[in-house]
């Protein structure tokens, strides 16, 4: 909870410092590699009953990370998979053969979440595809795909609550509990 109360006054004390600037847009003009008017960011909610917290993707550093850590290309069926619902049916991407990018996702229904390739993976839906190949995102290879620290903190916090759960209902033992967690190595 202090590393999360730490990231929000960060970001609190950013916004402060410069007031109506963007802290991505900030962020974006330290990379010339890629022009701001073809940056692509994705971004998907998590909802809990306790709040909403925003993922932030960065496209471009998932493409990089795609090439550098050789991210898996599997198929994942339609009933694992979250679509973008505001994502606009574009038939003409049925053409598009490109390989979409999925995230494993962890404490919400659907367990992976596309966050690229929407439209594409969408036409197929429409089409009457069940499953659907793509490059598929895991924990070891997410750690530069959000645009700041605090995403990528969530994503961390909701594996190892994955990882706990799953302990539970196999065995109760606290040790084990604790074991798939950062806790451990704090003791």
């Amino acid at each position: 909870m202090k590393t999360f109360l730490e990231c929000d006054d960060q970001i609190k004390d950013y916004i402060k410092r410069f007031p109506g600037s963007n802290p991505v847009i900030q962020r974006l003009s330290q990379q010339p590699i890629v022009g701001l008017d073809r940056y692509e960011v994705f971004q998907a909610e998590h909802i809990t009953d306790f709040g909403t917290f925003t993922y932030h993707f960065d496209i471009p550093a998932m493409n990089r990370i795609k090439e550098k850590l050789n991210v898996p290309v599997e198929v994942i069926g339609r009933s694992s998979l979250r679509i973008d619902p505001k994502t606009p049916l574009i038939e003409g991407k049925l053409e598009d053969e490109r390989f979409p990018y999925f995230v494993r996702l962890f404490g919400i229904k659907d367990s992976f979440i596309c966050v690229d390739g929407n439209k594409r993976v969408k036409a197929m839906a429409e089409r009457g595809d069940q499953d659907f190949r793509g490059y598929v995102f895991y924990p070891e290879h997410v750690e530069r795909a959000f645009f700041g620290p605090q995403d990528y903190y969530f994503y961390i916090f909701m594996y190892e609550l994955n990882l706990m759960y799953g302990k539970m209902m196999e065995n109760g033992n606290e040790q084990d509990i604790i074991g798939v967690t950062q806790m451990h190595l704090c003791r």
